[in-house]
């Protein structure tokens, strides 16, 4: 079976580091081929991984030549099957394959949210000419379909994440920062770059904390954001305000983040409307203790809390009083997470995530 997968940007992001994932798994049950219309930092990372790239170059949101170039591809290409994340390449797609019997399959990974008429009439016109619409979780799908008439084949497909990205040389953090090898440390992964984290929250829940252990400490892992930099600056002259600065810690960007994670005592998140929850996911499958909030898609991919504590989204008091459980008890918590990563994985890895686009893509092309 002959597969495209069309991407706006090959810039750093969770849809982009998903099919690096996919490309660089060696036993793919298909023929791929990765086009992008722009390019980006992890070109070179796509090309190295051995599948077929391809580039065409678009100028405009909307460009009558560039339909004609991926027209071009898809004919010379013969796939079998055009697999699209943004909704500018479905929309491409959609009209390039016109007359071609090629199947499409589109991705949902993000909320509509604030999105102009435009953008709203497109999703419209994608969702009813697909073959298949895939959703990074249910709670995606739910939304979609409440809000647009679509055909009956929606489908959810969790994101898969790579395991091999934890097989790296194990550095402790505590080294970094000058710590004692016993002090206890939690922390969160996430940008700084819109509403979609809520690190504040944990910022406000932290003061009481440290007063009662001042040998706790905590990271912030994450770049801040040079068109929204109050993010940032929010969560940093609030630690300073009430005088943490010296247990919290923001690390911006790290290109170690594997190895952070696994030098964590546990993981803490707080999120305003994610769609998926990918950090807390590659959390769980290292087997650290979670604690999340209680957003709908955080309860369904932590199985209602089963593999994570949760607490009252926004809620201080309530995260508060559960970091402090998670300080006190911290070895019980570390054995329930390690018990549950065999379920985990079985869940949200890149193997498992092949595997049912493999059997989805048979399902409409054969």
């Amino acid at each position: 079976m002959k597969v495209l997968y069309m991407l706006d940007t090959l810039n750093r992001g969770g849809t982009e580091t998903l099919v690096l994932d996919i490309c660089k798994f060696k036993a793919k049950p298909f023929d791929l081929t990765v086009c992008s219309a722009k390019g980006g930092a992890l070109e070179n990372d796509i090309i190295a991984s051995g599948v077929n790239y391809l580039q065409y170059g678009r100028k405009f949101s909307f460009d009558i030549n560039s339909i004609l170039k991926v027209r071009n591809i898809l004919k010379k290409g013969k796939f079998d099957l055009v697999h699209t994340h943004l909704w500018i390449d479905a929309l491409f797609v959609t009209i390039a394959k016109v007359g071609l019997k090629i199947k499409l399959a589109h991705s949902f990974h993000a909320f509509d949210t604030y999105r102009n008429r435009k953008y709203l009439a497109t999703i419209r016109f994608i969702m009813k000419r697909t073959d298949i619409n895939f959703f990074v979780s249910g709670f995606v799908k739910d939304h979609y379909l409440k809000n647009y008439k679509s055909h009956s084949n929606n489908y959810v497909l969790y994101n898969g994440v790579n395991e091999s990205k934890f097989l790296v040389e194990q550095k402790d953090i505590r080294d970094e920062l000058g710590l004692s090898i016993t002090t206890k440390v939690f922390g969160m992964v996430g940008n700084f770059i819109n509403t979609g984290r809520d690190q504040i929250t944990i910022c406000r829940a932290l003061p009481q904390v440290i007063e009662k252990y001042p040998d706790f400490h905590f990271l912030f892992i994450g770049r801040k954001s040079e068109e929204k930099p109050w993010i940032f600056d929010e969560c940093v002259n609030y630690c300073k305000e009430y005088g943490i600065q010296g247990n919290v810690h923001f690390l911006g960007a790290r290109t170690d983040v594997p190895s952070l994670i696994m030098s964590l005592d546990a993981f803490v998140y707080a999120t305003n409307h994610d769609t998926f929850g990918i950090a807390i996911v590659e959390a769980m499958m290292v087997g650290l203790p979670v604690l999340a909030n209680d957003y709908s898609v955080i309860k369904e991919v932590t199985k209602d809390g089963k593999y994570c504590t949760l607490y009252r989204t926004k809620d201080v008091q309530d995260l508060a009083k559960k970091l402090e459980y998670l300080i006190l008890g911290l070895e019980s918590y570390k054995n329930v997470a390690k018990r549950n990563i065999s379920e985990v994985r079985k869940k949200y890895s890149i193997v498992a995530h092949i595997k049912e686009l493999e059997k989805q893509y048979k399902r409409i092309v054969c």
